[in-house]
């Protein structure tokens, strides 16, 4: 699946598929019944306290395409990898930062078909796809830590509210720390929601909280190692 920004126009009649993509929400509360306002004085009333911002999770609804209805626009001699692999090779210190906060081993091994990693609650242990490359790797460590570490849903009967939640989480954390997984993550949330953007919405506070402690648990840790280096 493609959206419309990656150097590419759409073909006509092309079929159009829908998925929903998690966004960043603020909301500004009164305080002491002022009425809400915006721009220079909301800045200025939330700087001394007579508001309140309030951040969450939302989800917006967009139209992707299979690349087969899209073309290369004449203008755009190269455009990026059109795949679900990741591969600037750009985040190896956040991968060695989430090396260290794991509480269970993280393996590389040979994994057969399209699986590119999974954690082991048997076992205690984060295996990943030797042949992934280093954004790839870094990306599945964050969805496999994050099941190791705030996945509470029963996997066997809440299965696609665990992939939903897991793979918001990771979206959020990537992309905090510089690493865009949209055009792997946004297809993989729809498809275990099944384009039902209830199971999204039960699940924003939960995905917003758990987000913001895995990110400080990240940045905690790297400030650690930093002062053991100074």
């Amino acid at each position: 699946m493609i959206g419309i920004n990656f150097g590419r126009g759409v073909k006509k009649n092309p079929k159009t598929i829908f998925i929903y993509i998690p966004i960043k929400t603020k909301r500004v509360k009164a305080i002491n019944g002022q009425q809400n306002m915006n721009g220079k004085e909301e800045k200025e009333r939330s700087e001394n306290g007579t508001v309140e911002i309030i951040e969450g999770i939302s989800y917006k609804r967009v139209a992707v395409y299979d690349i087969g209805d899209t073309y290369i626009k004449k203008e755009n001699k190269r455009i990026p990898i059109l795949d679900d692999n990741l591969d600037s090779n750009n985040t190896e210190q956040l991968y060695n930062m989430l090396l260290e906060i794991s509480p269970v081993p993280v393996l590389t091994e040979e994994i057969n078909g399209i699986k590119k990693g999974y954690f082991s609650k048997k076992e205690q242990k984060i295996v990943l796809k030797k042949s992934l490359s280093q954004d790839d790797k870094t990306a599945v460590l964050i969805h496999e830590l994050c099941h190791c570490l705030y996945d509470d849903f029963v996997y066997k009967t809440e299965r696609n509210k665990s992939e939903i939640f897991v793979e918001s989480v990771a979206f959020l954390v990537a992309d905090y720390f510089g690493l865009d997984t949209s055009c792997c993550s946004f297809g993989y949330i729809t498809n275990w929601a099944n384009n039902d953007i209830k199971e999204f919405m039960n699940l924003s506070n939960k995905i917003k909280e758990t987000a913001d402690k895995f990110i400080e648990l990240i940045k905690n840790n790297d400030y650690k190692q930093e002062k053991i280096s100074a």
